[in-house]
């Protein structure tokens, strides 16, 4: 994923690795980037006193590191000339909820629906059949994604994510982000997203084709993104084959 770091900069301490973990402190930093002004820092600042205050964190404490990781997220190139800081409100939309039909299935069903190339598929065929329960998917799949935005006419989804990994700037580099994502079922959970993104789309968008206008899915682990590297960016674009089986597989 890009450039790693340099054995003093993954030793160097930073405050964000503190802050807490868990359910709260996600709370809070999905609060923080969905009320976000991406492209007016002069904004932030006091956005993140109040919400600091707001989720009951210290606020003296937790303002400068916060404010730090921030700018670290806005300022990473995602793409060539594709940085959040130059996002506008119009070009965002925060919190779609999705709800499409689903019934219990088997593992081996799943798998066998799809290509046998795609990572979804890989992913799927290292869970044991004993650890699959799908008895809760049945009647409907329901979900909201983080954030969808559009860059240079094309769609984009993306995750937050406030997991702290092994607390140091070298925990996050690509190959331990690729087995974050396999171990925490994140790779399933966004081929659900753009899934059910996909029937959006295709249903609201004259002349809608998703290799034309889908760009991909982001998952970005903000606590160690740092805006000179990849670090903490993980990015995947799933062949318009694997979306279609998915499709035929809980839709049809």
């Amino acid at each position: 994923m890009g450039a790693g770091v340099s054995d003093e900069e993954s030793m160097s301490p930073n405050p964000i690795f503190d802050f807490p973990a868990g359910a709260h402190a996600g709370n809070f930093m999905h609060d923080v980037f969905e009320h976000l002004e991406f492209d007016d820092s002069t904004t932030w600042a006091g956005l993140i006193e109040r919400k600091l205050k707001h989720h009951q964190f210290d606020s003296a404490k937790w303002q400068s590191p916060i404010h730090k990781m921030i700018e670290q997220v806005m300022q990473v190139e995602l793409a060539p000339g594709l940085r959040l800081g130059l996002l506008t409100r119009a070009d965002r939309m925060e919190e779609m909820e999705f709800l499409f039909p689903a019934g219990s299935f088997s593992l081996a069903s799943l798998v066998s629906a799809l290509p046998v190339d795609s990572m979804l598929s890989q992913y799927l065929s290292g869970v044991a059949e004993s650890d699959w329960d799908s008895s809760g998917m049945k009647g409907f799949l329901t979900g909201k994604i983080d954030l969808i935005f559009r860059w240079n006419s094309k769609f984009y989804l993306l995750d937050w994510k406030s997991n702290r990994l092994n607390g140091r700037s070298d925990g996050f580099v690509s190959p331990a982000i690729h087995q974050e994502m396999l171990d925490h079922h994140y790779v399933l959970q966004y081929h659900l997203y753009i899934l059910a993104f996909h029937l959006h789309l295709r249903a609201r968008l004259p002349g809608y084709s998703y290799e034309n206008d889908f760009g991909g899915v982001y998952y970005l682990f903000t606590r160690g993104i740092c805006s000179s590297s990849q670090n903490g960016v993980f990015h995947d674009h799933p062949s318009y084959r694997v979306i279609d089986a998915l499709e035929q597989f809980f839709i049809s």
